[in-house]
């Protein structure tokens, strides 16, 4: 009985559409140094995430950390180096 009603409602819908619906990304182009990305992609594949995610997670990280400290600047971190010191560390 379950599945006839399944099939009663799917025959009684309707396509909506929502033209003022914005969409919650924005499509960026992002130049990396080629070193870069594949340590990106290499820590991406060993947490089992997609690598843009994780490139996300990491600047939301970076920018709420920023804000907590208005007037200070947090120590730079790119490259391999700061990776190296982040696994040594015990970071994420």
């Amino acid at each position: 009985m379950s599945s006839r009603i399944n099939e009663i409602e799917i025959r009684r819908g309707r396509i909506v559409r929502f033209p003022n619906l914005k969409p919650s990304t924005t499509t960026i182009s992002l130049r990396l140094p080629t070193p870069l990305l594949a340590d990106l992609k290499a820590l991406a594949n060993k947490r089992d995430v997609p690598y843009q995610s994780l490139l996300k997670v990491s600047v939301a990280e970076r920018l709420a950390a920023e804000q907590q400290l208005p007037n200070k600047r947090l120590p730079r971190t790119s490259g391999r180096a700061a990776q190296r010191r982040a696994l040594r560390a015990g970071g994420r």
